[in-house]
């Protein structure tokens, strides 16, 4: 579930998929991406702005834009850690206001500093496990073993 607005903050008024948390499974020392869906269900383009609680280990692309009416932007979540996150501490904010000023580029939009609405999505991090150094043997072995077999096949069809 998002985590609750704090107190004055108004309720976010578009739409995101996922809805509850962004879910990113990842191999240690491996960057892994994800995507997250800001769809304006209102009838006037909209400017977001996403942060997040570590920019050391997410990067996200872009952070901010706009959404047209009715349409669907695709924000590319990237998790860069080399070491394990601490887990349940990683939240994106995302901000968003309406913007029907053509004229006004996506940063001036924020000069304001007021908002329309916000929704702070946890994220869930699950580390994808490296099989244990015997099961990479075991896997190693059976891979050699497919070889052997494959070259006495194909010794076998060839004529002599």
């Amino acid at each position: 579930m998002p985590i609750p607005n704090k107190p004055g903050e108004p309720d976010f008024k578009l739409k995101v998929e996922p809805s509850d948390k962004l879910s990113i499974v990842y191999k240690k020392g491996e960057s892994v991406t994800v995507d997250l869906k800001i769809i304006n269900t209102t009838n006037e383009r909209n400017s977001f702005k996403i942060k997040c609680t570590d920019n050391d280990v997410f990067c996200v692309r872009p952070p901010l834009g706009f959404v047209q009416a009715k349409e669907t932007a695709v924000i590319k979540i990237t998790l860069n850690s080399r070491d394990v996150p601490e887990p349940n501490r990683h939240y994106f904010a995302i901000y968003h206001i309406a913007a029907s000023d053509m004229s006004i580029g996506e940063k001036q939009v924020w000069d304001a500093k007021r908002m329309n609405g916000v929704l702070r999505l946890p994220v869930q991090i699950e580390e994808l496990e490296s099989p244990s150094p015997s099961e990479s043997q075991k896997s190693e072995g059976t891979e050699k073993e497919n070889k052997e077999q494959e070259l006495k096949v194909e010794q076998k069809d060839e004529p002599k």
